[in-house]
């Protein structure tokens, strides 16, 4: 049985790729819009080829994505934006983002919450976990 082991991460300034920002111009399109998409607590009811999200939930009108880098499905980047957030990068006035990061070099995983588990180096076969280090996200469970 997996277990969920949460290292050290990282926090780094991360350019925002091309596909990324592209899509949430598209998001932000759809917020302006008033679409019922953006105002429906999901977490996939806005998608493109490379992320899908939506409204958060709880009603604070934050939204989660998960992007894929490159060509993998695997993701590698939880980012949690307010809708303000969105225009700021669809306008361009946002190029990069501080979200934490996986400290294995070759690794793609990006967080906008510091305690986000990394799917690749934070989970380790049988053992048993105590300790305070644990922590919920929004996007993974216990």
């Amino acid at each position: 049985m997996l277990r969920r082991v949460p290292r050290t991460k990282t926090r780094r300034q991360t350019a925002i790729p091309a596909d990324l920002q592209a899509f949430l111009v598209e998001v932000h399109d759809q917020i302006e819009a008033g679409d019922e998409a953006t105002q429906i607590e999901s977490d996939d009811l806005l998608q493109c080829d490379c992320a899908d999200g939506g409204l958060c939930l709880g009603g604070d009108g934050e939204f989660g994505f998960t992007y894929f880098p490159g060509s993998s499905r695997r993701p590698g980047w939880e980012v949690v934006l307010s809708a303000l957030d969105i225009s700021r990068i669809a306008r361009g006035v946002v190029t990069e983002l501080e979200l934490w990061s996986c400290n294995v070099s070759e690794c793609t995983f990006r967080s906008s919450l510091p305690g986000d588990t990394c799917r690749d180096h934070d989970w380790v076969e049988g053992g048993s976990l105590t300790g305070p280090w644990l922590v919920e996200s929004r996007f993974t469970s216990a």
